[in-house]
């Protein structure tokens, strides 16, 4: 997997957990567990679940 697929991974995994229970009704560890990616790769593209939402709603 790519740096990009795996940031994608993350985003697409966030949107899906944050429709399914809002965003703070979900942690990072189930937005991870979903992504299939562990925390290290998590916060070398996102400094804080806030941030990883922030990006999420400029990319959309």
């Amino acid at each position: 997997m790519t740096i990009a697929e795996t940031r994608e991974r993350i985003l697409d995994a966030s949107s899906q957990a944050i429709i399914a229970k809002s965003y703070n009704g979900v942690g990072l560890k189930k937005i991870l567990k979903n992504a299939g990616v562990p925390k290290g790769s998590f916060y070398h593209h996102f400094k804080s679940k806030e941030d990883l939402a922030i990006k999420k709603k400029k990319k959309s």
